[in-house]
């Protein structure tokens, strides 16, 4: 297991808090058991707050310039790779995007076309 899954577990079992009174089990148990450092528990991703900075300068571009690019012309804008953006891109689309749901019209159902 790599060192970044023994992280993410450790934070699933502590529910990435640092403080946990009531919880069975502490921040340094789990570090220990894990064999990850304290400090790689409480480091954050360097691509991930990279990731968050890319994500930002996207809608401000979007924003502002054009809605209407993909991520092969964002990429040399940016200055990054297009497969970054792509992911970039798909993170703030999962979290922006709405589920809808057809209602059908009334007297319509059934009716042959």
């Amino acid at each position: 297991m790599r060192v970044r899954d023994r992280v993410t577990l450790a934070h699933q079992l502590t529910n990435g808090e640092t403080h946990l009174p009531e919880s069975p089990y502490t921040v340094s148990r789990v570090v220990r058991t894990l064999e990850v450092s304290r400090a790689s528990f409480y480091r954050k991703s360097v691509l991930e707050q990279k990731d968050k900075q890319l994500s930002v300068e996207i809608e401000r571009i979007h924003n502002e310039d054009d809605d209407t690019l993909g991520h092969k012309k964002l990429a040399p804008i940016l200055k990054t790779g297009k497969n970054r953006v792509l992911r970039v891109n798909e993170k703030i689309r999962d979290q922006t995007q709405k589920t809808h749901q057809a209602v059908p019209l009334s007297g319509e159902i059934g009716r042959d076309l």
